[in-house]
């Protein structure tokens, strides 16, 4: 091998002893072997390399194989910035010009997290839960800042998941209380519960979900499902659980309810609800309460509970529209008048006498809608349980399977 022009090139000899051919000027092998590592295409004196997306190609390292004597042009690192770049490679008085021509492969990004602000600087979590992403989906998935947020910057993601819990306020005593209903319409909006660049990104979103694509929103963020346009904010989530303050220590194990007939109360959920690809894989729990015994999922176990939650408390939302006698009345009016399905309550809540919250929501293709968004504001839903205590196989596990199921 020989430096030449302070490009990488190698001679070929040939086996027999005839004399050399100092005039040839072809190209057999070209390579880039720095930043990152790619073969080109030689079709006549036309070159194609297909490069990795997101690579810098603005000062590149080539390797081209060429007959011993001959030298190439330009010398290393080569600026392809711009668009094509001619090679010249000179043999005695023979010359030969190659075109080469980088083609960068396809945007991976397929899950997009969004937040308030550079990552480093979410609460912890969030930061815990998009780190969990990021390592599990490698280069499909990328952290965006709601300030940062454009239909460009999204246009190759399938779904967006956005998970945030809203600090609590405080009421006339200095204890937790929901955040202000601040023009005290009873209505809880995305502007009262999230940050200001949440509420701001609405539009993109909404444009997001009318393409075809989907949201997961989990912990206190559902209020965007109003913000977006996909149903009246009168039916957003209108009940806010606090603990008094830091994690609280509870022996219980924290989940959802989500068979279709559990306890006393038959038909819950819709027939198909326990094979709902939401469960898959995830560990069952036998539950037991002084009104009966049912199955359900535990997402946070005994030990310390943060306890805040912002999700669908029905019977109040529906109050003098439905006959509170029937069972689910109120659970089944939401679905009809949000076209959603409740996919599951609070674990205990099939046995006090039908559905009355609502935990897990799908809220399928609709109208203009033709994504899906997936609600989890369910307080059991923890990434980070104590301040160093991670998620629970079921949370990452329920996780993935929407994740893997929106993506594609």
């Amino acid at each position: 091998m020989f430096i030449a022009a302070g490009l990488l090139w190698t001679g070929c000899d040939k086996d027999d002893d005839s004399t050399p051919d100092n005039t040839s000027t072809s190209i057999s092998i070209f390579e880039i072997t720095d930043p990152f590592q790619a073969v080109g295409v030689i079709s006549g004196t036309d070159v194609t390399v297909d490069y990795p997306y997101g690579e810098d190609i603005s000062a590149v390292n080539v390797a081209a194989t060429v007959p011993a004597g001959a030298s190439i042009s330009p010398s290393n690192p080569v600026d392809f910035s711009g668009g094509a770049v001619t090679f010249t490679v000179t043999n005695g008085s023979s010359t030969s010009t190659y075109t080469v021509t980088m083609v960068e492969g396809e945007n991976p990004l397929r899950i997009v997290l969004v937040g308030d602000g550079d990552m480093a600087n979410l609460p912890a979590e969030s930061k815990v839960a998009y780190e969990w992403a990021l390592g599990e989906y490698d280069a499909e998935a990328a952290y965006i800042s709601f300030s940062d947020l454009t239909a460009d910057a999204i246009s190759t993601a399938n779904v967006i998941w956005y998970h945030y819990v809203s600090n609590p306020g405080v009421d006339s005593d200095g204890n937790p209380a929901p955040p202000q209903d601040a023009n005290g319409d009873g209505i809880y909006q995305a502007s009262e519960v999230l940050p200001a660049s949440a509420a701001n990104a609405a539009g993109i979103m909404e444009s997001f979900v009318k393409s075809g694509k989907n949201l997961v929103l989990s912990g206190s963020t559902s209020t965007l499902v109003g913000a977006i346009g996909r149903i009246d904010e009168i039916y957003n989530p209108n009940n806010w659980w606090y603990n008094t303050g830091d994690p609280v220590q509870n022996p219980d194990c924290w989940g959802i309810s989500f068979l279709p007939d559990t306890g006393p109360s038959l038909g819950d959920y819709p027939a198909d609800n326990g094979s709902f690809w939401l469960w898959s894989g995830l560990e069952r729990t036998a539950y037991s309460f002084a009104e009966g015994d049912l199955d359900g999922i535990c997402l946070s176990p005994g030990g310390m509970k943060k306890d805040r939650q912002n999700n669908w408390f029905f019977i109040p939302m529906f109050e003098g529209q439905v006959d509170p006698d029937v069972l689910n009345s109120s659970k089944n009016k939401f679905e009809e008048v949000t076209s959603s399905v409740v996919r599951a309550s609070t674990e205990w809540d099939a046995l006090v006498g039908g559905i009355e919250f609502g935990v897990i929501v799908e809220f399928g293709p609709n109208g203009d809608f033709d994504g899906t968004i997936l609600s989890v504001p369910v307080g059991a839903y923890e990434w980070d349980r104590t301040g160093g205590d991670g998620p629970i196989t079921n949370v990452v596990e329920l996780t993935r399977n929407a994740l893997d199921r929106f993506k594609n």
